[in-house]
């Protein structure tokens, strides 16, 4: 994925030489536990100075993409004598992106807010992929962490998401940013990462904090669907299925008008049974289309 313009030239301070002199891998070492904050689509260390860590393609807290690429920040110093410059480079690590019908073949044919994240790199560097799908009390990145505390905790601390890896131990804690009525964020989300980890897991936990809240901002400022937007979703799978499947275009448009609806909102679950009906009236509607 294509990302915008790095912002690196204008907002980001380079490490001190003492720390990067001679190192080739990236800002922080893996004994590090950083607080990182997101500012618009740049993710800052809380240091002195801040420092970039990860690049996002677009605003996960706007919602308007349907695909999202995070870059990393790689600070290396010159190797030519007697220079110490600090040089940057973004690497592509993670692509997400939501697949409702990712639920519906891998996990007991139920459809569920599946979100795809999708290495970009070799398999030292990044997972090849690794699916983050909601649950009762929060979220779950598959064999990796959980994401959410009970009804309780959650009652006294609205304001927090605790992080977990699979021992359930806590590895992070979100701090959820508010929105005003205008559905403006009122602060900067941020992620304090409580336990050491390795570059591969932290790229990871950070990718599906990036993810987590981008279907959280999705929810919060999505603006109620309308017949017109039916007929255009309607139509664009017509258009995209002319001399395919039947089922299959009426299970993508039933997923597309659920993505839109937020089947979770609505407490609608769908199995096969459901997508009869819909295949009967697409069958109609594509022959009354093609004559």
């Amino acid at each position: 994925m294509t990302a915008e313009p790095s912002k690196l030239d204008v907002d980001v301070q380079p490490p001190t030489y003492d720390n990067t002199v001679n190192d080739t891998r990236t800002q922080l070492s893996c004994g590090e536990t950083p607080t990182l904050f997101l500012d618009k689509t740049t993710i800052f260390a809380h240091t002195s100075p801040p420092r970039a860590l990860y690049e996002l393609s677009n605003a996960v807290t706007d919602a308007k993409s349907l695909v999202y690429g995070v870059q990393k920040v790689v600070y290396r110093v010159s190797s030519e004598a007697g220079s110490d410059n600090v040089r940057t480079r973004l690497d592509h690590i993670y692509d997400f992106t939501q697949d409702p019908l990712k639920g519906l073949e891998s996990f007991k044919m139920q459809l569920h807010d599946v979100i795809v994240i999708t290495g970009q790199m070799s398999s030292k560097r990044t997972y090849r992929e690794v699916y983050l799908m909601p649950g009762v009390s929060g979220w779950k990145v598959k064999d990796h962490f959980k994401a959410g505390d009970s009804a309780v905790h959650q009652m006294k601390h609205q304001d927090e998401i605790h992080w977990k890896n699979m021992k359930g131990e806590v590895v992070a804690i979100e701090s959820v940013a508010k929105r005003d009525k205008e559905k403006k964020l009122l602060g900067m989300p941020q992620l304090d990462v409580v336990i050491p980890m390795d570059h591969k897991e932290l790229d990871l936990l950070v990718t599906s904090w990036m993810a987590r809240l981008w279907r959280q901002s999705a929810d919060e400022t999505k603006d109620p669907m309308t017949w017109k937007d039916f007929k255009e979703i309607s139509k664009l799978a017509l258009n995209r299925n002319k001399f395919g499947n039947t089922w299959v275009l009426s299970a993508r448009v039933l997923l597309s008008l659920l993505y839109v609806l937020d089947a979770r909102e609505l407490g609608v679950w769908v199995c096969l049974d459901n997508l009869f009906f819909l295949g009967l009236i697409c069958s109609i509607f594509t022959s009354r289309t093609r004559t």
